[in-house]
């Protein structure tokens, strides 16, 4: 009897010894399932570490930079082509005005100013450009 409670305490044993490996080789198996979940995740191009995060950042900071950069040139460029396009228009207008029509401006300014400023600045231009002309001024 005492042989045959012993051999039904080992195999009692046994049997709780298999059930304990066999749940410890199920976690185990959880486990490595896990760690090749997180290795394919890190892996793929939609997860990112903090570090690559990090550096996209700083990437885009300064493309932002250098785009209100380039954009305040162009604007700058702009700004002074048109001051040239003016510049040279307007010296044109005066080299025209010296040569071929002194009474140009003369004309051009009574359109565009009131009557005392243009009268002021006709003086001025008088002496500037003297105007030879035939008919009466429009002053």
């Amino acid at each position: 009897m005492h042989e045959d409670l012993c051999g039904a305490i080992e195999k009692l044993n046994s049997e709780v010894l298999r059930q304990e490996i066999k749940k410890l080789e199920e976690a185990l198996e959880q486990e490595e399932t896990c760690q090749q979940q997180r290795k394919k995740e890190a892996e793929a191009p939609g997860t990112v570490l903090p570090e690559v995060v990090e550096a996209q950042l700083e990437r885009d900071m300064l493309a932002r930079r250098r785009g209100f950069f380039s954009w305040l040139q162009t604007l700058c460029l702009l700004l002074v082509g048109l001051e040239l396009v003016v510049g040279f228009a307007l010296a044109a207008a005066v080299l025209y005005a010296s040569w071929y029509d002194r009474e140009l401006f003369y004309r051009l300014l009574l359109c565009v100013l009131p009557e005392e400023t243009y009268t002021h600045l006709a003086y001025a231009l008088g002496r500037i450009l003297p105007v030879v002309s035939e008919g009466l001024l429009p002053f």
